[in-house]
């Protein structure tokens, strides 16, 4: 690195003149940081990844990308955004060759990892197909309790004396 560049891409001040070069919608399920964390990951691990394309064309291939991935998991994809080097080891993967990578890395967890249980839901913590998902995170008829921070405070005295 020549000291000008980052690591972590979100660190780079984007001109306010210009366009973000992370532009991309947000729809659906998946979150649109999974997709600019990829294009970030590549650009590092190819660079010459998009080097010569307008802000605008860049958010184009994007949405596009995304439209393609949407249907996959986060850790899905971003297993595949570590291992698409060693299989494409010179040049940036197309959507396609990617999509083959993200195919071979869910053949490969299928096989190590026959019995993929339920889904738990990262909001209400529980399995998907209880009554308490439904009730909370479906149709909102219940809401999840909240802890006051005096019932924080009471806690951590109780187990403050524990250490």
């Amino acid at each position: 690195m020549d000291g000008n560049q980052s690591t972590h891409w979100t660190a780079v001040k984007k001109p306010h003149n210009q366009q973000s070069r992370s532009l991309q919608t947000k729809i659906g399920k998946l979150e649109k940081d999974v997709i600019n964390n990829l294009f970030g990951l590549l650009r590092l691990s190819y660079p010459h990844f998009l080097a010569r394309k307008s802000d605008d064309e860049i958010a184009s291939i994007k949405r596009l990308w995304y439209a393609h991935l949407e249907s996959y998991r986060k850790v899905d994809i971003e297993e595949a955004g570590k291992e698409v080097v060693n299989y494409h080891p010179s040049k940036p993967p197309t959507i396609g060759e990617f999509k083959q990578v993200l195919s071979n890395i869910l053949e490969q967890t299928k096989h190590t990892n026959p019995t993929h249980g339920p889904k738990i839901c990262e909001l209400c913590r529980s399995y998907e197909f209880t009554q308490h998902h439904k009730d909370v995170c479906v149709t909102g008829v219940k809401n999840l309790a909240s802890v006051t921070p005096e019932e924080v405070e009471k806690v951590k005295r109780m187990y403050g004396k524990l250490r």
